[in-house]
């Protein structure tokens, strides 16, 4: 199961056997929860939908439950891509998997606007987990976690910034964005990519990276 999507938080607040729960409550449409479970049985092997109604609901089901290895398979999937992609390598230059847009917009427009360029070493990509306000502070921060392999940093929130306001002109530049994979973390499952010229490194996991072909 994927360590920090919403079907994990779920599980790791309602799962107590040792109380005699061992029921899960999810409130959802059930009709598509077989083909969740399936991808977490068998990975990019799992039994996917042959419709593009069915891929389109599906695609919306890995969003609600934020599910970074889903989103990408299927974007492959619809775009009759391999299912597995050629692998990367250091120096590989990298754009978005348009499927992980969703999932990973708002960390992105955190990060972009809260750390100047080559400010920080390099930021965590990912859900945003929660909102901390700091001891002895007036201001908060967003606690932001990678969905590959759990690394977790904290970003300022932006004060005078609508997130949802800008949703839209920053999933944009990450459509026109390029980045070079400079090395590789939790035994290959994540990157460390450079993007833009070096004006951002964000590690993020290499399921959401495609390969540019110019």
């Amino acid at each position: 199961m994927e360590p920090e999507s919403i079907l994990t938080q779920l599980v790791r607040e309602q799962w107590r056997p040792s109380l005699g729960f061992t029921e899960v409550y999810i409130h959802r449409d059930p009709t598509y929860f077989h083909y969740v479970l399936n991808y977490l049985r068998n990975g990019h092997r799992a039994l996917l939908p042959t419709n593009e109604v069915d891929m389109a609901q599906l695609f919306r089901e890995a969003e609600f439950y934020q599910l970074h290895g889903l989103l990408p398979l299927l974007w492959r999937v619809t775009q009759s891509m391999p299912v597995i992609g050629d692998q990367l390598q250091v120096n590989d230059e990298v754009s978005w998997n348009p499927g992980v847009l969703s999932l990973y917009w708002q960390s992105v427009a955190v990060n972009n606007r809260c750390y100047g360029p080559r400010q920080a070493h390099f930021q965590i990509v990912g859900p945003i987990r929660g909102k901390y306000q700091l001891r002895c502070s007036a201001w908060w921060c967003y606690d932001i976690s990678c969905p590959a392999c759990s690394q977790f940093d904290f970003a300022p929130m932006p004060e005078s910034v609508e997130l949802l306001l800008i949703e839209q002109s920053v999933k944009q530049d990450m459509t026109q964005a390029r980045g070079v994979v400079k090395q590789f973390a939790a035994d290959g499952m994540c990157a460390l990519v450079e993007w833009n010229q070096g004006s951002y490194r964000f590690h993020l996991p290499v399921s959401a990276l495609l390969r540019y072909r110019r």
